[in-house]
């Protein structure tokens, strides 16, 4: 095999050719791009006309892109690395620029150089993430990565608490759903209940009476021998069931009534005029089973609720104090009034029956048609009237008891302004 003379070598392959084995050796990333322009002559991107294998390397990107530069890096322009381009283009200059880009997917420190050629722009890069760095930028970039995790972790936790709030809210829709189905069905009921008591009250009244009249008519019509037998006791025995019934009708009326209030009271009203009212009434009954009553009501403030109402609270609660006294055993009541952050609680205590109490029977002796004792005639009425009359006004009602040494029952109801003096 010939050797070739020296003289009749090539030294370098052709200009485009070495070129082209130039930038496929580089160790830099090298990009060629062709700026872009607006009506007004400015520029307003660039376009990828060539990357090397190192700079498709690097950025992961093809030889020539599709994309522009402000499209593939729109972050570029806030970060300042679009205006360098644009300032190496413009002035013809070499131009040296050292970034920490973060952002687009990349977080890198670039030692960017860029000079025109032509009317192109040449760029070189090389990553200087592994090259020794000062303390300012450690800290810089440890402050930026610490940012940027926090970042990432505020917005996993708003996605967390935007999930939980989202299945709360789901969770609170079918409950309010749930609630709203169980007041619609309470509606009904309690429309039933008042309906059956304006019936029960009203239209009874004429059947009880048409009775009432047959016995008062048998009662004078048959002869005397006969009203002095066993006759006359059944026919007294009819009349005692007839007037338990009449009273009956009227506390289902008097419960009617109660259900209808929606207006509430204006006028302050006495409490001390109405017990002393009530105790005039019962004084007959009182003094037959000899008992006392004991009132201490007079620094009361008046109360907020109509006269007629109060005047059932009072005489329900001394009137059960009567029925249900202990045999044997004086009966001693006493009434007493005090005041408590706008109420005046009224406490009747008596040293009767009483009875043992849990929860269960707590709420019992306040409910419609429910009484404890039955050796004692009652509709079952009073006390779940004590209540509703309370709670329409405002105020609550509680009992405490002991079988075999009485009861307490305590209301609260709101006081009204004190009564103008004398002018």
């Amino acid at each position: 095999m010939s050797i070739p003379p020296a003289a009749s070598l090539t030294l370098f392959a052709p200009p485009e050719a070495l070129l082209n084995d130039l930038l496929a050796v580089s160790l830099t990333g090298i990009i060629v791009y062709t700026p872009m322009y607006d009506a007004a002559g400015t520029i307003t991107d660039f376009t990828f006309e060539y990357l090397n294998p190192v700079a498709q390397r690097m950025m992961s990107m093809p030889e020539r892109p599709t994309l522009t530069h402000n499209q593939q890096w729109p972050h570029s322009i806030e970060h300042g690395t679009f205006a360098f381009h644009v300032d190496a283009f413009v002035t013809g200059e070499p131009r040296r620029y050292d970034i920490n880009y973060q952002a687009d997917g990349y977080d890198n420190y670039y030692c960017l150089a860029a000079r025109r050629s032509g009317n192109c722009l040449l760029v070189s890069f090389t990553d200087t993430a592994d090259q020794p760095r000062t303390a300012v930028e450690i800290a810089l970039r440890e402050s930026q990565a610490a940012e940027k995790k926090g970042r990432q972790q505020m917005e996993q936790l708003n996605q967390e608490l935007e999930s939980r709030v989202q299945e709360r809210t789901e969770q609170l829709k079918l409950i309010n759903e749930a609630l709203g189905l169980t007041n619609q069905k309470l509606s009904r009921t309690n429309t039933d209940l008042d309906n059956f008591i304006y019936i029960a009250s009203h239209d009874l009244k004429a059947p009880i009476t048409n009775i009432e009249g047959l016995l008062d008519l048998l009662h004078h019509q048959l002869p005397a021998p006969l009203m002095a037998g066993e006759t006359g006791h059944i026919l007294t025995l009819m009349h005692d069931s007839v007037n338990r019934f009449k009273r009956t009708i009227e506390h289902l009326a008097d419960v009617n009534k109660l259900q209808r209030e929606s207006e509430p009271a204006t006028e302050a009203v006495d409490l001390a005029r109405v017990i002393d009212d009530v105790c005039l009434d019962l004084a007959p009954q009182l003094a037959k089973i000899g008992g006392t009553v004991e009132v201490d009501v007079n620094h009361c403030p008046p109360l907020l609720i109509s006269a007629k109402n109060l005047r059932s609270v009072v005489a329900n609660l001394l009137g059960n104090a009567l029925k249900y006294h202990q045999p044997g055993r004086p009966l001693r009541v006493q009434v007493h009034a005090r005041a408590k952050e706008g109420f005046v609680v009224l406490d009747v205590q008596d040293n009767g029956l009483g009875i043992e109490l849990n929860a269960q029977r707590e709420a019992q002796i306040f409910a419609m048609f429910q009484r404890l004792h039955s050796h004692v005639e009652g509709s079952g009425l009073g006390l779940y009237m004590v209540k509703r009359i309370a709670e329409n006004a405002g105020g609550t009602v509680t009992v405490q008891s002991q079988l075999g040494k009485g009861t307490l029952f305590s209301v609260a109801l709101p006081t009204g302004p004190a009564p103008a003096g004398p002018q």
